[in-house]
């Protein structure tokens, strides 16, 4: 999968326009807002305008529209490629959206803490134990969705999946891990962790993003076809094997 998903880059890099742009634009400009917004707090300007863990900064609108455009590409996948996995992954990256927008985990684990049904324990507060818990109750019809795109799979979704899974697993580690890991040393004057966090969501965002333009804008045959055509050789090399027992 690993040199399959290299050949595709590579092709689609050479031969399509939109993807190069995309991954060119997008990841630069991922890095340099990144670079910018650490150079601001380092310097304790206000964090409203390019704070990275400002909710409304430019950082953070950014990295949402980058959600948004993720979305949209998946769906436009789905067009192109009719394949159930691009929906689902427009729904992961949508409800990435809604909880980044809405600050849905946040407001679940501050309903739960304030109404005494989570308690602080292992060093985590209470407000953690119930935003974890609310990422679990989001994680139910998520799983609802994916098991549904897994049982009208095809060829080549499995490895994209992997793809993806990867970006979102990156999303998921900052936000959650080293989002601790930061609580745990003291927050705000932990500001190194404090960037790795925050930098770390926003670039795991902007490559998914520009994996969803690679996989809804590819030649088909370059990576579905191609995957069938594989699955397909190792059946036959599988039922050649056991006959000759």
């Amino acid at each position: 999968m690993r040199s399959g998903l290299t050949k595709l880059i590579r092709d689609e890099y050479a031969e399509n326009p939109l993807f190069s742009t995309a991954a060119k634009v997008v990841l630069g400009a991922t890095l340099l807002v990144i670079i910018v917004a650490i150079i601001w707090e380092s310097m304790g300007l206000p964090p409203q305008l390019m704070s990275l863990y400002n909710e409304e900064s430019l950082p953070n609108r950014f990295a949402q529209g980058l959600m948004i455009l993720s979305v949209f590409m998946f769906l436009v996948g789905y067009a192109r490629h009719n394949t159930r996995a691009f929906l689902a992954l427009a729904f992961l990256y949508a409800f990435v959206w809604f909880d980044d927008t809405m600050m849905y985990h946040e407001h679940v684990g501050a309903f739960l803490d304030s109404h005494g049904l989570v308690q602080a324990r292992g060093g985590m507060r209470a407000q953690d134990i119930g935003e974890l818990i609310g990422w679990g109750l989001a994680a139910i019809p998520m799983a609802l969705v994916f098991l549904w795109a897994w049982m009208g799979r095809r060829a080549g979704d499995f490895g994209m999946l992997v793809v993806f899974g990867c970006c979102f697993g990156l999303l998921v580690f900052c936000g959650v891990v080293v989002d601790m890991l930061h609580i745990a040393m003291g927050g705000a004057e932990a500001m190194d962790i404090g960037w790795i966090e925050d930098g770390g969501e926003i670039f795991s965002v902007a490559l998914a993003c520009v994996f969803s333009v690679l996989f809804s804008t590819m030649k088909t045959e370059r990576w579905f076809m191609a995957s069938a055509r594989a699955a397909a050789q190792h059946t036959h090399q599988d039922t050649r094997h056991a006959l000759s027992f």
